[in-house]
Formats: C-alpha cells, sequence, structure tokens
C-alpha cells in the first residue's frame, strides 16, 4: 500500500496494488484508488487518472500471457462510496466501463445497500482467480520456453502491445 502526498489541504489518497508473487517474479493485478471525501471537485480529472496504472498493468498482463489476459478489474472509491470497473483491451483500445457502485455504510439505514457490494467483491473475487491461474500457467510456460530456448533461436512473436497515449499536464 502507497500512500501519495498532494499539495492540496485536505486531500489524501491511497493506492492499493494487487500483486501476485510466483517463483520470484511479482505481477500487477490491479491498482485500487481509495481517496477522501475532500476530492470530490477533482472527481473526474482523478477518475481518469487512476486509469492509466491499470492500462500499464493490463498491457503487463496481455504480453505475459500472449494476449489471453485482456480485461481486469479495479476499484476506484471517494469517501465511502465507489464502484468496481472493467478494463478491455478491445483492438489496441482501452476501454473502461462500471461494473456495480459500491458503498461502505455510515448509517445503519445504508446497511441494505452493502449487498450488492458484497455480491460483487465475490464476483471481483473470482475474476481476479482466473487471472492468477491465466497468469501463473504463461509464466510457467515461459520459463518452460526460456530453458527450451537457450540453445536455439526463438520462433514465436509477442503479441504487439496497444498503444496508450495522454498527455501529462504540468
Amino acid at each position: 500500500m502507497e500512500q501519495c502526498d498532494h499539495e492540496n489541504a485536505g486531500y489524501f489518497g491511497r493506492r492499493i496494488d494487487l500483486l501476485l508473487e510466483v517463483q520470484h517474479t511479482t505481477m500487477e493485478l490491479a491498482s485500487n484508488e481509495w481517496k477522501s471525501n475532500n476530492t470530490s471537485d477533482q472527481l473526474l480529472k482523478q477518475q481518469s487518472k487512476n486509469i492509466r496504472p491499470n492500462c500499464a498493468i493490463l498491457n503487463d498482463l496481455y504480453l505475459t500471457t500472449d494476449g489471453k489476459i485482456s480485461s481486469l478489474m479495479a476499484m476506484d472509491f471517494i469517501g465511502t462510496s465507489g464502484y468496481l470497473y472493467s478494463l478491455h483491451l478491445t483492438k489496441n483500445v482501452y476501454v473502461a466501463s462500471t461494473v456495480c457502485p459500491m458503498i461502505l455504510p455510515t448509517d445503519f439505514s445504508h446497511l441494505s445497500l452493502l449487498k450488492d457490494t458484497i455480491k460483487f467483491l465475490f464476483v471481483w473475487k473470482d475474476f481476479l482467480a482466473d487471472v492468477i491461474k491465466g497468469t501463473k500457467i504463461s509464466m510457467k510456460k515461459e520459463e518452460m520456453n526460456s530453458r527450451a530456448r537457450l540453445n536455439s533461436t526463438p520462433t514465436c512473436l509477442l503479441p504487439s502491445p496497444p498503444l496508450v497515449f495522454y498527455t501529462p499536464k504540468h
């Protein structure tokens, strides 16, 4: 977990990365953002900025698995309200879409809203289990292929990585 320090008074943020470690190799599976309620005035800017690390993570997963993993899921929260979203790679373009809104109840009357949050946390868990399985299989295949390639010329080509264009402002 990494704490982000910003010049904006009252702003704090947390990025929670999901990591998979297999035989001393670490792969990121998603980057999830948690921000205070004070960032609501910068909501759209923060959301678009938060998708970029997940594009990079998806790009790594896509290349590591020879194109078999082309989507990921992540969370973005402001205060106690947020959403689970999916990021898909389609024709070299990253497309983000909301899977479901999520809430951490702060009042007893909001408790009924927690049901969908819990349901989709299990959907996310199942999705991550599939990604982990696919990534482990691909990493093992790559390990076997690299040992076989020690005395030969590589004959297979990796899928080309998608292009991401963005212009950061300073």
